[in-house]
């Protein structure tokens, strides 16, 4: 299974092979077997008119609706499963509509790992992060899902290094002032609840 072996460089894109059609019937049937669902009822067979008509974006917002069984997908699978979700969205126009709803997957239990999900979710949407264009407002939300998650799972270590650019973040993605303070306020909640000293 090709899913397991896809890999990943931070700086520039998660490494895919094949077409959009074919990547997203791949993840679909993956979405189907982690559901336990009849290939007929499934997410695949729902996309398959979509992607033969071209619809890209119909088909990828079935995928990001289903996408929550990712959350149940085994450990060692569950990565290289959302990477491929990604990597779709990251192709489609409006990537922003669709984004969200991941960050909001990734910000709910890993059910299937329950000792090692936030460490997953984290390094996901940290790939998430360094996949979308500096100036992506979006990059506000993901980082926003990752201190969510830095919060409640106390791994303030992760997110201390990246401090150093919020300010150079904030510039770009053009954030007005008001959010400006909430951004910093919830920085200083994460960091006192770290026990630091900011």
């Amino acid at each position: 299974q090709r899913l397991s072996e896809m890999a990943v460089d931070h700086q520039t894109q998660v490494f895919v092979d094949g077409t959009f059609e074919d990547l997203a019937d791949e993840l679909a049937g993956y979405i189907d077997n982690v559901k336990k669902v009849e290939e007929s009822d499934g997410v695949r067979a729902e996309i398959k008119p979509l992607l033969d008509g071209n619809k890209k974006d119909e088909a990828l917002k079935k995928l990001v609706t289903a996408s929550p069984v990712l959350n149940f997908a085994p450990e060692k699978e569950f990565t290289a499963a959302y990477n491929l979700l990604i990597y779709l969205v990251i192709q489609s126009p409006n990537v922003n509509i669709f984004l969200p709803k991941v960050c909001e997957n990734l910000s709910r239990p890993i059910t299937s790992s329950p000792i090692n999900g936030t460490g997953l979710a984290l390094s996901v949407l940290t790939t998430l992060f360094n996949l979308l264009k500096s100036d992506n407002e979006v990059r506000y939300n993901v980082f926003q899902a990752i201190l969510r998650l830095v919060k409640t799972s106390g791994l303030y270590e992760m997110l201390r290094p990246q401090l150093k650019k919020l300010d150079t973040w904030i510039e770009e993605w053009d954030v007005d002032e008001e959010d400006q303070r909430k951004l910093f306020g919830q920085i200083a909640d994460v960091a006192d609840d770290a026990g630091e000293e900011e």
